[in-house]
Formats: structure tokens, C-alpha cells, sequence
């Protein structure tokens, strides 16, 4: 299989590996781009230049990869080793050993540490500061359940899938034990986990992707966008919004398998390695190749969800001020008519009670007429408080369906012929006033 990558998919990377990719990763400060292989090798390039910077050789096949920052990362693989690079210098070191192949390794910002899991049923604690030699860089060794298939940080909180479904979730500064431990909702064996500030995402061989929240009781906050990408043996990518459960964009479907998926830090660009991944059996002709999409098309459609949730809440804002006029509109036929409390008509008994009034915007309304009848300075129009007495009494004015003397508001009428000499401008927009304030009103 031979030939560019589709039309629409991105532009492929000069000199990718000569065997299946096993993972790649975006660095967290530029967009140096770290490649993982079974041809035992690991390749630095520089994305946006598409320009392969660097490469390190494993004694067998190289499982995971990540970045400690743009100068220097890590490596799992599968002769059991832990390596570390120094990008700049071209130098690498042992950091550690497990005694089976190493199937992922992760660099903890929070902790300060390289956690790794392997598929001798162990996951270890490294400390990259320490001096050369494991028995001086390992922190600690975590027995679980069995062989780890993939791992995932965020803060403090570290994430373990393992076959038989088994998922541990652990806090870095209290290792002894998993803070939880729980079973993949997905009934197929887990074949990756990724981290999102309160949860965690989990994939199966299956196809189906689930989302997992860590305990509910804690405060949270979303990422900016909320979006994330799967790849499958179908050759498809997709971008996913989580919230919404709503696939936002596919990919034109690529030549191979996809291997790996990467975001860079700023969510413009997304890594796609199209690999074989040996789901049907050895294929030695397989095409390997990596993708840079821009993911401008996801990334406008993830702010079209943004912006119509805003408008939404927008929505519902101007809802709650529109009742709240509607409220103010009955309470002031209320006092107007019946009295209440300390206002009404000078042929009412007022209550003079303290209690609390059916009508909720009473209250607020009979401070309001108050402050309106003692004012001296709304006839020169400088007093708020008297602009938004005299816009209220407007407003009922064109609510009102009383004849001329039937309604015991004052200045209702006056209104109402006020109206005739109004520019088109201010009817149109108190005619959508009234139509708000119905419409709310339901």
C-alpha cells in the first residue's frame, strides 16, 4: 500500500520508522513530536518544520515513549529496559529495569517522576534526578493485579489498566495502596487510558470508548475544549465532544491501521500514526506512516459548542429578567388595586404586616414607589432608581387591557396616549419588550 495520505488528512512526516509504530507523543512546550517503534528505534522530529531531529536505538522493540521537557525524554521497551535521552547531546542512559517488557512509561510533572508498567505485573517509581543506576533511581515497586496495559497521569492522580479489566487509581504522594480500584465498564479487554482533569477515558479492543469520573464529591474544572480523538483498525480517525457524547469531525479514512494519537499542547495540531497493529496476523508489505492534521475544522466545531452553550445560559438569563418583570407587573396591580403593606389607594385599610406578601416582587416594588414619591432629582431625569420606576409603569401601560379610568395604576392612560407620538424605532423595540415579557410569562 503505497502512495500520499488521503485528501484531507493531513501531511505526512519525511522518514518515518521501518517498522509498526507503537506510540508517539507531542511535547508539553513546542511542537517536537516523539515516535516510538518496533524497529527498536525512537525518533524525535520537529512537526512543523517536518524534519527529523534525532535518533535512539533500543535492543528490541520500543513499546511507549514521552517527553521529560524538549531537551531530554524516556522510554519503555520491550528488553525489559527504561532508557533516558538527552536530545541535545545525543546521550542516553539506563535508567531502570523491569523483568519483563516495559508496555508504557509516563513522566509525572506533579511527582517529579518516571512511573513505568510492564507486563511483569509491577509498576515502578523512578526519580530521573537521581545517580546512574536503578538500585539509585527507583522509588518504589506496585504489585498489581496483572500485566499493565496502559497508563495515565494528571496532577497527582495516576490511572493503571490492566488486563482482566482491572483499572487502579492511585495518588502520587501515597503510593502504598490504590485510592480505588474498579473494573472497566466495557466488557473486552482495555487497550488504552487517558486522564482529563476529573475523570478518566478507557478504550477497549472492541471499538467503544467509556468515560469515567473520579469521585463526584470533588471540585473539578473541564479542559478548554473537552474534546478527544480515537483511532481504530478501520483506518478512521474521529473527534469526539465528551460532554455531549457527539462525534464533531472524521478523517478521511487513512491507508492502515491507526496506531497512535497525539494533541499537541495547544490543541492545533494532531499526530496520527497509521500503522498495522497485527490484528489480523503478520502482513510483512504493511505501510507505515505519520499525519500532522490541523485541527482547525474540530476546533471550530468544539467553539460552536462553546458558543451555544453560552447562548443557552444567555438564554436562560434574559428568561429570569423577563419573569422578573412579569412579576413586577402583577405586584404593581396588586398594591395599586388591593394595597399592601404601607402603598395602595386612599380608600383601602392597608395590612401594615410584616409577613411576607403572595406576590414576590412586592417588596422590592413598594421600595422602589417610595423612593419614587420623595425623589428630587428624577424631574431632571438623573435618578436610575425613577428611570426604571417610570419604564415599569410604561411597560404595564402597554400590558394593560383596561379602558380609559378602569385601570388603578397611575399614569396608565397617559401612556397609552403617549404611544401616538413615539418614533417607529421605540414602538419596535417596546413591542418586543411586551412579547419578551409574555412569552416568559408562558
Amino acid at each position: 500500500m503505497s502512495g500520499a495520505p488521503p485528501s484531507g488528512s493531513g501531511r505526512e512526516l519525511a522518514n518515518p520508522p521501518t517498522d509498526g509504530i507503537s506510540n508517539l507523543r507531542f511535547s508539553n512546550h513546542s511542537d517536537h513530536l516523539l515516535v516510538s517503534s518496533w524497529d527498536k528505534s525512537v525518533r524525535l522530529y520537529d512537526a512543523s518544520a517536518n524534519v527529523l531531529k534525532g535518533e535512539f536505538m533500543h535492543g528490541g522493540p520500543v513499546l511507549d515513549c514521552c517527553f521529560h521537557d524538549d531537551s531530554s525524554g524516556f522510554s519503555a521497551s520491550a528488553d525489559f529496559t527504561v532508557r533516558r535521552y538527552v536530545f541535545s547531546s545525543g546521550k542516553e542512559d539506563i535508567l531502570g529495569r523491569h523483568v519483563a517488557p516495559v508496555r508504557c512509561v509516563e513522566y509525572s510533572y506533579a511527582a517529579g517522576q518516571v512511573v513505568t508498567g510492564s507486563w511483569d505485573k509491577t509498576l515502578k517509581c523512578w526519580d530521573p534526578g537521581g545517580a546512574n543506576g536503578p538500585e539509585h533511581t527507583l522509588v518504589g515497586t506496585y504489585p498489581q493485579p496483572e500485566r499493565v496495559y496502559s497508563l495515565s497521569l494528571v496532577g497527582h492522580r495516576l490511572v493503571v489498566a490492566t488486563a482482566g479489566r482491572h483499572v487502579n487509581v492511585y495518588d502520587l504522594r501515597n503510593m502504598s495502596q490504590p485510592e480505588q480500584r474498579r473494573e472497566s465498564s466495557l466488557k473486552c479487554q482495555t487497550k488504552c487510558v487517558r486522564c482529563y482533569p476529573n475523570g478518566f477515558a478507557l478504550s477497549s479492543v472492541e471499538g467503544r470508548v467509556a468515560m469515567e469520573f473520579f469521585d463526584l464529591s470533588e471540585a473539578s474544572q473541564s479542559k478548554k475544549y473537552g474534546t478527544f480523538a480515537t483511532g481504530g483498525c478501520d483506518g478512521y480517525v474521529n473527534v469526539w465532544d465528551g460532554n455531549h457524547k457527539k462525534r464533531l469531525y472524521q478523517y478521511s479514512k487513512y491507508p492502515s491501521s491507526i496506531a497512535a494519537l497525539s494533541f499537541s499542547k495547544d490543541g492545533r495540531l494532531l499526530a496520527v500514526a497509521s500503522s498495522y497493529t497485527f490484528e489480523e496476523g503478520d502482513i510483512p508489505q504493511a505501510r507505515k506512516s505519520m499525519c500532522i492534521g490541523r485541527e482547525q475544522f474540530a476546533y471550530k466545531l468544539s467553539l460552536k459548542c462553546e458558543q451555544k452553550k453560552k447562548e443557552r445560559l444567555k438564554k436562560m438569563e434574559e428568561r429570569k429578567i423577563y419573569l422578573q418583570l412579569h412579576e413586577a407587573m402583577e405586584a404593581l396591580v396588586h398594591f395599586c388595586r388591593d394595597g399592601c403593606r404601607t402603598i395602595g389607594p386612599h380608600d383601602k385599610v392597608l395590612k401594615r404586616s410584616s409577613a411576607p406578601c403572595n406576590f414576590p416582587a412586592c417588596k422590592g416594588l413598594e421600595s422602589l414607589v417610595r423612593h419614587f414619591a420623595g425623589c428630587k432629582s428624577r424631574v431632571l431625569g438623573g435618578c436610575i432608581h425613577c428611570k426604571r420606576m417610570w419604564q415599569i409603569l410604561e411597560l404595564h401601560s402597554r400590558l394593560c387591557q383596561q379602558n380609559h379610568g378602569g385601570c388603578k395604576v397611575p399614569l396608565c392612560w397617559h401612556f397609552k396616549e403617549k404611544v401616538r407620538n413615539q418614533s417607529k424605532k421605540e414602538e419596535v423595540k417596546w413591542k418586543l419588550l411586551v412579547s419578551k415579557v409574555l412569552e416568559a410569562r408562558g
